[in-house]
């Protein structure tokens, strides 16, 4: 009797011991590897879109004025096909001068932007003039119906950003090799591998839209001639890339798709005749 008490003696404590040390195990906090992992990705997220939005804002920076021609093709309700030919003057950020023709190239309608006013005049047609503030691509087309600034028609046109990415809050997240800025209401997705934009997603109260950019291809300088090819060389950043603008643009929303061909001989800040935006009432 008296050995098995004794062993009852010295089990107590060691028991006590374990539950004393169990207890003070949920009072310590514990560390979370999944905590450290997140912190780490969401760093590595920051420095890749700092990176590229550098890159995109150098571009930006980059292109001045631009002189570009190609053909649009529409399809509008009703299952209406049209296909027109356009050559566009740009001047950034609020002018621009677009010329269009039909097939053999016949000039049927001109349209001018400058600061504050737009102008369309098509044959036979009354000419309209607006405030630029009022632009609307249906002044082309009432089945054109959607709001744009010059501005972002420009940019556009140019395959660049809507809004100056990274200039306000916005969140980021990759997905593959691509990268999605969500800024100011919009969905800017670029590729990582090029830092080029190829997607723009709009979804508010006051337009939906769905902007795709492919076919990129470099742009030389049309003022330098290399004296070993005896060709223009491409034009280089000074961040190092070669300029690359698409040949293909394409805006998709409920009403209306727009495809946008750009031919190859696209000239970048090159002067422009101021007169090319003359707007008289």
């Amino acid at each position: 009797m008296e050995t098995s008490c004794m062993i009852k003696k010295e089990e107590f404590p060691a028991n006590w011991l374990k539950f004393f040390l169990l207890f003070l195990l949920f009072l310590v906090p514990t560390y979370s590897i999944s905590a450290e992992v997140t912190n780490d990705e969401e760093i590595r997220l920051k420095a890749i879109s700092t990176k590229i939005l550098k890159k995109i804002k150098t571009k930006d920076t980059y292109i001045r004025t631009a002189n570009i021609s190609g053909k649009v093709k529409y399809s509008l309700p009703f299952d209406k096909k049209l296909k027109l030919y356009k050559t566009y003057k740009i001047q950034r950020d609020s002018n621009i001068h677009i010329k269009i023709y039909i097939f053999l190239r016949l000039k049927v309608a001109d349209f001018v932007s400058s600061k504050n006013l737009v102008r369309y005049k098509r044959i036979k047609k009354r000419v309209k003039v607006k405030k630029a503030s009022e632009f609307n691509l249906n002044i082309f087309n009432k089945h054109l119906d959607f709001n744009l600034t010059i501005k972002e028609l420009n940019n556009l046109l140019l395959g660049l950003s809507l809004i100056d990415l990274g200039n306000s809050k916005y969140s980021s997240m990759i997905s593959g090799n691509a990268l999605t800025i969500d800024q100011e209401g919009i969905k800017t997705t670029i590729d990582i591998r090029t830092s080029e934009i190829t997607n723009i997603s709009i979804k508010n109260e006051r337009r939906v839209a769905e902007i795709v950019f492919s076919e990129f291809a470099p742009v030389y300088n049309n003022k330098l001639i290399d004296t070993k090819t005896n060709k223009n060389p491409l034009i280089t950043l000074e961040n190092g890339s070669i300029l690359q603008l698409p040949r293909k643009i394409t805006l998709v929303t409920p009403n209306f798709t727009m495809q946008i061909y750009h031919e190859n001989d696209i000239i970048i800040n090159n002067n422009i005749n101021q007169k090319e935006f003359l707007i008289s009432k």
